[in-house]
C-alpha cells in the first residue's frame, strides 16, 4: 500500500478532530463523509398486562379476558347445513276475532266503493280514508292472524267474498260480485306496499280464485 501524503492548513483542534472521525476500518464509502456517532442497540420494554383487562396477569381474576376477542372455532358447520323452511300459517289458528277484524274493515273499505262520479271525476258519496284502514290492520295485532284467514280461503278476494257474503246485505250478486269482489282487492293491492306489504302476496292474478267461488255460488 502506497503511504498518503497530504497538507493542512488550520488549527491542531480541527486536525485532531479529523483524524479521530478516520478511526476504524476506512473504506472509500465514508472517506470525506461527516463522522456517524454511535448508537446503541435498541432495548424493548418488558410487556405488561392492563389491570383494567386483565388484573394480576395470566393467573388473575379477570384472566379470562386474555382469551383472544375471536378464538378459532373448536367446531365448524357442515359443508351442506339443512335449509330451513319457511313460516307455515298452517301453524296459526283460525281466530275468530281476526276475522272479525278483517271482516269490518272490508265493509268500511266498500261503503261507496261503487258511487258515480261528477264531471270533474271525484266520487258523488263520500269515501273513508282506505290508507288509513289499511294502517290499522297492518299494524295492528291481528294482521298475521288474518293472513292466515286469507290462506285459509286461498286469496285475497276469496277471503273478500265470503266477508261480504258472511255480512249480509252483499252490494252485488253472482258475476257483479266476484268482479266487486277483484276491484276490492286490486285496489287494496295497490295502496298496501306502504302500510300492509305482507297481504299483496294474497292477491290472485289468475282466475283461479274466480273459478272456485263461482262453484259455491
Amino acid at each position: 500500500m502506497s503511504a498518503i501524503k497530504f497538507s493542512f492548513e488550520g488549527d491542531v483542534a480541527t486536525l485532531l478532530r479529523m483524524l479521530k472521525g478516520l478511526e476504524g476500518p476506512v473504506t472509500t464509502a465514508n472517506v470525506g463523509a461527516e463522522p456517524v456517532p454511535a448508537t446503541s442497540p435498541p432495548t424493548l420494554e418488558p410487556l405488561h398486562h392492563d389491570t383494567v383487562y386483565a388484573d394480576g396477569g395470566p393467573e388473575g381474576p379477570y384472566a379470562q379476558n386474555l382469551v383472544e376477542s375471536a378464538p378459532a372455532p373448536t367446531a365448524y358447520p357442515p359443508a351442506n347445513p339443512a335449509v330451513q323452511e319457511g313460516f307455515d300459517f298452517g301453524n296459526l289458528p283460525l281466530d275468530p276475532d281476526a276475522w272479525h277484524e278483517f271482516t269490518k274493515f272490508i265493509l268500511r273499505w266498500a261503503v261507496n266503493f261503487d258511487t258515480p262520479l261528477d264531471e270533474d271525476g271525484n266520487s258523488l258519496g263520500e269515501q273513508p280514508d282506505r290508507l288509513d284502514l289499511l294502517k290499522g290492520v297492518g299494524s295492528g295485532r291481528w294482521s298475521i292472524y288474518i293472513l292466515r284467514w286469507l290462506a285459509h280461503y286461498k286469496s285475497l278476494q276469496g277471503g273478500i267474498y265470503h266477508a261480504l257474503v258472511q255480512a249480509g246485505g252483499c252490494p252485488a250478486e253472482g258475476d257483479a260480485l266476484l268482479n266487486l269482489v277483484d276491484r276490492i282487492s286490486a285496489n287494496i293491492t295497490q295502496v298496501a306496499h306502504a302500510s300492509f306489504p305482507d297481504i299483496v302476496g294474497f292477491h290472485d292474478y289468475s282466475t283461479k280464485w274466480k273459478r272456485d267461488l263461482q262453484e259455491l255460488s
